[in-house]
């Protein structure tokens, strides 16, 4: 697909998410945050122990407070900082780190829309850069966080690199199973909405 156009991306995006076999309660153990602004619950209890700013962030977007994790974020650099969301840590193993890197910058993207937050989103793209530039898109567990603002960032910027980055998502959360497995199909459905809603000029809800 060589067309930058947001809709016909989320449309793609919707089509690969429609090849799984669909969730169920065990999809969403791996990321309990996640699945609170997936399936619309608001209560801690729901998700358990949050720590990450990942997960700080999608339950803020879920419970409707995000605004204080989305400060925290920009008052840790310049908003257009070409920089990861938090210092790697060499204690931390580098596909945990990066998949909690690459979950972040996806809940931050959805955070700033729902805000109406240009800082954020100009956060988001800084981050997105500096992932180009620095960390292989395999080095998670092939769970396609994020695709959409790669695809941005391809579209605002003309980055080949960024849509390579969005495509070798797409291509490794199908690797194992021919298919999404059902959390990566979520993963990709929520960027559909993203890539639809800006396609739209939509805010998200």
């Amino acid at each position: 697909m060589s067309a930058h156009d947001p809709g016909l991306w989320a449309d793609h995006l919707r089509s690969v998410a429609g090849r799984s076999a669909g969730a169920d309660d065990e999809t969403w153990r791996p990321c309990r945050a996640f699945a609170a602004w997936r399936r619309k619950l608001t209560s801690e209890s729901d998700v358990g122990d949050v720590t990450g700013i990942d997960e700080r962030l999608w339950l803020g977007l879920a419970q409707g407070k995000a605004a204080h994790t989305l400060e925290e974020v920009l008052s840790s650099s310049e908003d257009d900082s070409v920089a990861p969301l938090v210092r790697f840590d060499e204690s931390v193993a580098l596909e945990v780190w990066t998949e909690r890197e690459l979950s972040g910058l996806h809940a931050l993207d959805r955070v700033s829309r729902s805000l109406g937050s240009d800082a954020g989103r100009r956060r988001a793209l800084g981050c997105a850069r500096w992932h180009v530039a620095n960390t292989q898109p395999d080095n998670a567990t092939n769970r396609p966080w994020a695709t959409h603002v790669f695809l941005r960032l391809w579209r605002l910027e003309d980055l080949p690199e960024a849509r390579l980055y969005a495509e070798t998502l797409l291509h490794n959360c199908q690797a194992l199973l021919g298919a999404p497995d059902p959390l990566s199909a979520e993963i990709l459905l929520d960027s559909a909405e993203a890539l639809q809603e800006e396609a739209s000029g939509e805010r998200s809800p």
